[in-house]
């Protein structure tokens, strides 16, 4: 009789369990989902930073928050630190802010140039912080680039960051800047970082290129077609499309499409004790457009359109070298790393002092490019 009444009383414990919510649980309506946070100097003070965070506004048919709902708003406020700023917006907003959805995070480039280590250090802290966010350089102020997205023609969802960000897969006009990616270069000796670099206009937002950071602090830019460069250079090129003059007609163009055959063939070394770097390219093209037609059926006619553009992408590698070594003495394609594996000790390898010689730099390309045949490669 006792064991039946104590097994009642284990049933009857565990219903109540079962039956019983937690009156403390946190759902999904209880935060505000933040799909981008922004970060400018303030204007009112010039020890404070102007923090932003864009939120996806629930549907009318939802009641909960959601990164991919039709609408979004900008909350902002003065602070010190990027922590001290989200605890202001706890505290003034009806929810908890959550960066678990944060797709981009947005520096205004003033602010870039200063410096923005510590900062990139703080959200590297912060667990709901994705590795996989994209970290970006506005050319205005962070909030320009927050708004024009809001306002733009599309419904709002944060895929409009990844429709901005994934761009590179296919032009090679921008760069893969995840923030793990970005925060390791950032506390690399040996290679300097880089970020998506994003013009605004007055309603628009295009990505123009990268931005070129030493140490902790943005130095300049490359533009476009030398993005396209740096992608060659450091093996990511997944495709691009470049106009080259029609060695026919010089007032036509070519399209040419490219993508990499094999990894670069890359060496590094020191010459009177400056560094030399030899670059060898293979890379597999198809023409898009050719405006005149002309007979491409003709092997000498293909071998002038490769020798044309293996001629503009030496040219367009030199130039980007020249910026990032005379210029900007940023080492983003990791040249660095190459040579210090030729040293015994990374010791041995500090002797050199490479930050210091970098710019001292000379190089040799050659690029082999292969033409295969297309649609336009019928004789008319």
């Amino acid at each position: 009789m006792v064991k039946k009444y104590i097994a009642f009383l284990l049933i009857l414990t565990l219903l109540l369990f079962m039956l019983t919510g937690c009156y403390d649980s946190t759902g999904i309506e209880n935060f505000y989902y933040i799909v981008a946070l922004g970060i400018d100097k303030s204007e009112k003070d010039d020890n404070l930073i102007t923090l932003h965070v864009q939120n996806a506004k629930p549907s009318s048919s939802s009641e909960s928050s959601s990164a991919q709902s039709n609408e979004s708003k900008i909350y902002s406020v003065d602070c010190r630190t990027i922590e001290s700023g989200i605890n202001i917006l706890n505290n003034y907003l009806n929810k908890k802010i959550n960066l678990s959805h944060c797709s981009a995070i947005i520096f205004s480039e003033e602010i870039a140039k200063e410096g923005i280590k510590n900062f990139i250090n703080t959200l590297g802290n912060d667990t709901e912080v994705r590795s996989t966010c994209n970290v970006m350089i506005s050319s205005k102020s962070s909030y320009d680039l927050l708004d024009n997205v809001t306002n733009s023609s599309d419904s709002f969802s944060s895929r409009l960051y990844d429709y901005i960000l994934n761009s590179v897969d296919y032009t090679g006009y921008t760069i893969d800047s995840t923030f793990n990616n970005f925060s390791s270069r950032l506390n690399n000796e040996q290679t300097q970082a880089t970020a998506i670099y994003a013009l605004v206009n007055e309603d628009t937002v295009q990505n123009f290129g990268a931005a070129v950071f030493k140490e902790d602090s943005m130095v300049g830019t490359i533009c476009a077609l030398e993005t396209i460069a740096h992608l060659m250079v450091t093996n990511h090129l997944e495709g691009c499309m470049i106009p080259i003059t029609n060695p026919f007609d010089e007032n036509h163009v070519i399209d040419v499409n490219l993508r990499k055959v094999k990894k670069p063939d890359i060496d590094v070394r020191l010459e009177n004790n400056a560094p030399f770097i030899k670059i060898d390219l293979s890379l597999q093209g198809s023409i898009n457009s050719s405006g005149e037609e002309f007979d491409y059926t003709n092997p000498d006619n293909i071998k002038k359109v490769e020798d044309t553009c293996n001629e503009y992408i030496q040219e367009l590698i030199r130039t980007y070298l020249g910026k990032i070594t005379k210029e900007y003495r940023s080492d983003i394609a990791g040249f660095g790393g190459m040579l210090s594996s030729k040293y015994l000790t990374i010791d041995d390898f500090n002797k050199i002092h490479w930050n210091e010689i970098f710019e001292n730099s000379n190089y040799e390309v050659h690029v082999h490019t292969q033409i295969t045949s297309s649609q336009l490669l019928n004789k008319e």
